[in-house]
C-alpha cells in the first residue's frame, strides 16, 4: 500500500534557529511498505534525480551540527606501530572503543560525530566534534592560525590527537567538516561516510508548514537559491 503526498516546504527547526526549504516545483514523498522516496514533479510529470547519497549525508551532518553544542573539533591519528593505518575497520573499533571507555570513565553523556579522512597513501584518519566531554586534556603549546589553542587528548594512546574549542561560528564549522565527506570516500571503504553517538539531537522537521507565509519577509533571510528550491533562515519577530 502506498501513501502520495505533495510538499511544498520543509521547515526545520533548531535550538537557535529556524531553516525553510521552499521548493519551486511540487514535490511528490511516496511511502509504501518497501520504499520511501522523493521525487520532484516536472511538468512533463517526469521525475527529477532525488538528492544523492553524498549529499544527503551532508545535509544529517549539518542538521546534527546545528542541533547539537559541540565544543571541540579533533583530529585522530594512529600509531603505525600499533595499528593498521590503511583498515577502515580496524581503526573504526579503535576510535568505538575509544567513545566508550571515554563514556565510561568520566563523561556519561559524551555526544560525537566523527568522520573518516585517508591521505594518499590511503592511511586513515578521523576527524570528530565532541560535547559533554570531561577527560583529561593538556595544552600542546600551539595555536590555530586563528589564535586558538591546540590540546592533546592524554586519554588517546592509539596515536595522535588534537582538540580545539569551536566558535559559535555553526555555517564554518558545518562547512569545515562537511568538506572531508566525499565520494572518494565511499569508493575508498565502501562504508558510511561518517558515524556518530546515539544520543544526538536532530531538527524537527515539518512538511507544509505555514511558518513560512506567516513570517513577515523583513524577518527573512534567503541563504540559498537553487534550480528546484530556495532556504531560507527565519529570524523570530
Amino acid at each position: 500500500m502506498q501513501k502520495v503526498q505533495y510538499i511544498s516546504n520543509i521547515t526545520k527547526v533548531y535550538p537557535s534557529m529556524i531553516k525553510v526549504i521552499i521548493y519551486k516545483e511540487p514535490v511528490l514523498n511516496v511511502i509504501s511498505d518497501r520504499i520511501n522516496f522523493r521525487r520532484n514533479l516536472r511538468p512533463e510529470d517526469k521525475y527529477l534525480p532525488s538528492y544523492s547519497s553524498l549529499r544527503r549525508s551532508k545535509v544529517a551532518i549539518k542538521d546534527i551540527i546545528y542541533s547539537n553544542n559541540f565544543k571541540f573539533f579533533c583530529t585522530f591519528t594512529f600509531d603505525p606501530k600499533k595499528h593498521d593505518r590503511y583498515s577502515f575497520i580496524h581503526c573504526k573499533n579503535v576510535m568505538l572503543k575509544w567513545f566508550r571507555n571515554q563514556k565510561d570513565k568520566h563523561s556519561p553523556e559524551l555526544k560525537y560525530i566523527c568522520v573518516p579522512e585517508y591521505h594518499k597513501d590511503g592511511a586513515i584518519h578521523f576527524h570528530a566534534l565532541l560535547a559533554n566531554f570531561n577527560g583529561r586534556m593538556k595544552d600542546s603549546g600551539h595555536k590555530t592560525g586563528q589564535g586558538i589553542a591546540i590540546y592533546n587528548l592524554t586519554g588517546f594512546r592509539a596515536g595522535f590527537s588534537t582538540a580545539s574549542p569551536l566558535d559559535e561560528n555553526l555555517d564554518a564549522i558545518s562547512a569545515y567538516i562537511s568538506k572531508y565527506v566525499t565520494k572518494s570516500l565511499i569508493s575508498q571503504f565502501n562504508r558510511k561516510r561518517y558515524f556518530c553517538s546515539r544520543n544526538l539531537s536532530r531538527p524537527v522537521k515539518i512538511r507544509n508548514s505555514k511558518l513560512f507565509q506567516n513570517t513577515p519577509p523583513l524577518f527573512r533571510t534567503r541563504i540559498a537559491d537553487f534550480d528546484n528550491m530556495q532556504i531560507y533562515h527565519l529570524h523570530k519577530f
